[in-house]
């Protein structure tokens, strides 16, 4: 495990993610961090097996890409583009299942040994990330909903 994917206590039954996990950190920008929030409330609504909490959506987003070979995982990258640079970012945290930072951690240094592409935690959460919500709109069949400035713990399902 790596030092960074220490266990701490969890509380799954308010984040939706396993009883133990641990604290990712990473740096968003407004327009990925705006759009997650309205993908994830759009599967709430929409996918009866979506996560719970917006940082289950996340983890599994996370863990999703990490499953991905080193081409597919750079051929998203090219197609979803750079990062939006508006605005400024913010850091933000969630709790997420140790198995998955260190996947998250394996794909990325498979990416570096495979590929010789380099990518930092929060590009890869970022590229993740950006990828779900392309795909959430497409499920979703219309605009994702509006997410409000602060999600709700464990919103009622649609």
């Amino acid at each position: 495990m790596t030092k960074l994917a220490q266990n701490l206590p969890n509380g799954a039954g308010t984040t939706g993610v396993a009883t133990s996990g641990v604290r990712l950190g990473t740096y968003w920008r407004p327009d990925t961090f705006e759009a997650a929030k309205s993908a994830y409330l759009g599967d709430l609504d929409s996918q009866p097996d979506s996560p719970g909490s917006f940082a289950g959506w996340i983890n599994r987003s996370i863990e999703r890409h990490s499953r991905l070979t080193p081409e597919r995982r750079s051929k998203i990258a090219q197609d979803i583009g750079d990062e939006p640079k508006a605005g400024r970012g913010v850091s933000r945290s969630f709790q997420v299942e140790a198995a998955t930072v260190d996947a998250m951690e394996a794909a990325i240094v498979k990416d570096r040994k495979t590929l010789g592409r380099v990518t930092s935690r929060t590009l890869f959460v970022a590229e993740s990330v950006r990828e779900a919500t392309k795909e959430a709109r497409e499920r979703y069949g219309a605009e994702l909903p509006t997410a409000p400035a602060r999600l709700p713990n464990r919103p009622p399902r649609g």
